[in-house]
C-alpha cells in the first residue's frame, strides 16, 4: 500500500494502518488527564486533577475532580458554598 502524500513510499507499520482504519468507527478516543494549580482569592491554592472526554459530536467535556477528604476537596467545597451565597467557616476548619 502506498501513502497518499508520498506516491510509491510505503505506509511506516501495520500499526498505523490499524488507528486509520478505527478512527472513522470511532473506535479510538482521545483522552487527556492530568493535575491543574489553582489558585482563588478567597480559598488560595489547590490543585484539581482533571480528564478530557472526547465526544463523539467533535465536543470535548472536561471533567475536574479532587480526592474526598483532602485539602483540595475542602476548596472545592468552600468555592460552591460562596456560589450559593452560604457563610464559609472562619476558623480555617473544613466545612462540616
Amino acid at each position: 500500500m502506498t501513502s497518499p502524500d508520498q506516491p510509491g513510499q510505503s505506509r511506516p507499520g501495520r500499526n498505523q494502518l490499524g488507528q486509520n482504519q478505527l478512527w472513522p468507527r470511532h473506535d479510538v478516543r482521545r483522552r487527556r488527564s492530568d493535575r491543574k494549580p489553582f489558585r482563588h482569592p478567597l480559598v488560595g491554592e489547590f490543585t484539581l486533577s482533571y480528564e478530557v472526554l472526547h465526544l463523539d459530536d467533535g465536543q470535548r467535556m472536561t471533567v475536574y475532580q479532587a480526592a474526598p477528604g483532602s485539602r483540595d476537596h475542602d476548596a472545592m467545597t468552600l468555592l460552591s458554598m460562596i456560589a450559593n451565597g452560604e457563610r464559609a467557616p472562619r476558623d480555617g476548619s473544613p466545612p462540616s
